[in-house]
């Protein structure tokens, strides 16, 4: 497997909210919520050093730009990992392309000053640059898509894989280049729907029969989690949208936490209700498997508890029925099989000893019987 290598990978997060060159009306405050929460969730489940993340918050765009540089050029080599996010507007213009709208953005006439917001052929040019073995862009805004030009749909296998300008890197799109992205109004401490669904996703993980999450797994989750979103909160929600090579859908980002083999599966069923057969033909199948020790210390466990039914067949008989119960007591949830034996052993036991005072009643009463006629006889 891919080594990962969280200590040589740097984020740079990019959300810009607030808009007092474009008017107040033009505010997403729903960013902040997406740059914490983001930031928590690929600190906390992802992995990644919280020192080799680097947030922005309602920063202008030169501003931005310089450390976008100042990071893509630091972060090098065949284990790096660059991952760089921006959520904000996304701001088509005809024969420019795509900008991502910045704190100091301004338009003049309704035309962008362009030196006010970031060109998406500015950031492709960065991230081209940059000598990371691993590059990922994701963008959480309107026309999100139109970052590459208008480059959407299903490609060819041929282009996809030959495209310069994605080579090596892994691009996910909140929306088309044709739809608006979409935040919830009425609860700004709540992120935007693209990255609620980015942000739950790296937090439950993909399949459990996934060791690691790589990332055409995780856009899979995301697409699974916005119609989930659409049905219960939006259904205006747009599709989400990815771009990659041949290479890039198989980064691995981070190991899965639902991950559970075959065997795993097989061994967390035995050890709900233990059996010495099972445990020993799962051993004997996963011997070289991690958990091996594991099955082997509960086997002996087994074996002790199984020791103890039968050293109390030995005892005398008014003693085995209270010793019973104290195993069954003992092994309760632990060893069900072996509960259940002992559990036998105690009724049988009760059973026996209710006989044989019914028979010492009987005895008693025809002794009684006896007595009180030979008293009546006349002397």
């Amino acid at each position: 497997m891919e080594k990962i290598r969280h200590d040589k990978t740097h984020v740079i997060l990019i959300a810009n909210g607030d808009f007092p060159e474009l008017g107040h009306d033009h505010d997403i405050p729903n960013v902040k919520a997406n740059l914490s929460q983001l930031q928590e969730a690929l600190t906390k489940n992802v992995g990644i050093p919280a020192e080799n993340i680097h947030p922005y918050l309602n920063k202008p765009a030169g501003f931005i730009l310089e450390e976008f540089q100042r990071i893509a050029k630091s972060c090098a080599g065949n284990d790096a990992t660059l991952i760089a996010y921006y959520a904000g507007h996304g701001l088509p213009i005809p024969d420019e392309g795509l900008y991502w709208a910045t704190f100091d953005t301004k338009k003049d006439g309704g035309d962008l000053i362009y030196s006010s917001a970031i060109s998406a052929g500015r950031i492709k040019s960065l991230m081209e640059k940059c000598n990371a073995e691993r590059k990922i862009l994701i963008a959480d805004c309107c026309y999100a898509a139109e970052f590459l030009e208008g480059l959407q749909g299903d490609l060819p296998g041929f282009l996809q894989t030959n495209m310069k300008d994605i080579k090596g890197t892994f691009y996910m799109f909140s929306s088309g280049p044709d739809a608006e992205s979409t935040f919830p109004l009425d609860n700004t401490d709540h992120p935007t729907f693209f990255t609620e669904a980015l942000i739950r996703s790296l937090k439950e993980g993909v399949e459990a029969e996934q060791e690691v999450c790589t990332m055409g797994k995780i856009y899979s989750k995301v697409v699974d989690t916005i119609g989930q979103l659409r049905l219960s909160l939006n259904k205006k929600i747009p599709d989400p949208a990815k771009r990659i090579d041949g290479k890039a859908d198989d980064y691995i980002l981070y190991l899965n936490p639902k991950y559970r083999n075959l065997a795993e599966t097989d061994l967390e069923k035995i050890f709900e209700n233990p059996n010495r057969k099972k445990l020993s033909d799962w051993i004997d199948e996963n011997i070289d498997h991690p958990r091996c020790v594991e099955a082997i210390q509960q086997l002996k466990l087994f074996d002790a508890a199984e020791t103890e039914i039968l050293k109390v067949e030995l005892l005398p008989a008014e003693a085995r029925a209270e010793a019973y119960l104290d195993l069954t007591l003992k092994l309760g949830k632990k060893m069900p099989e072996l509960a259940k034996r002992a559990m036998v052993g105690y009724r049988t036991e009760k059973g026996i000893s209710a006989k044989k005072e019914e028979l010492q009643s009987a005895q008693t009463a025809d002794t009684m019987r006896t007595t009180k006629d030979a008293s009546a006889r006349p002397s």
